[in-house]
């Protein structure tokens, strides 16, 4: 668990009401909107970028585009994170 700014650690917005598991073996604190989303932390869509990147035929049918994180004020899911991390670190 990071909280270090005792906010949610997925949308560094909301308060946190707890702490749960995420989709790696990591811990976090989580708000009750990004437990309902179950959102991961950016810590989760790092780990799964560094093993699959945007090759999406390597996850799952269906997974890259319905697990979410927060970013830019909004939900969005692995595929539209990968890409957009793809187009920063190749411009």
């Amino acid at each position: 668990m990071t909280m270090a700014d005792e906010l949610c650690d997925v949308c560094h917005v909301n308060l946190p009401i707890g702490v749960a598991s995420t989709m790696v073996p990591y811990s976090c604190a989580y708000c009750r909107q990004c437990l309902l989303w179950n959102a991961q932390p950016d810590i989760v869509f790092e780990t799964w970028y560094d093993d699959v990147g945007v090759e999406f035929n390597k996850m799952a049918s269906g997974f890259p585009d319905s697990v979410v994180t927060f970013q830019g004020g909004a939900y969005i899911s692995y595929r539209q994170w990968a890409l957009r991390k793809a187009a920063v670190t190749t411009s």
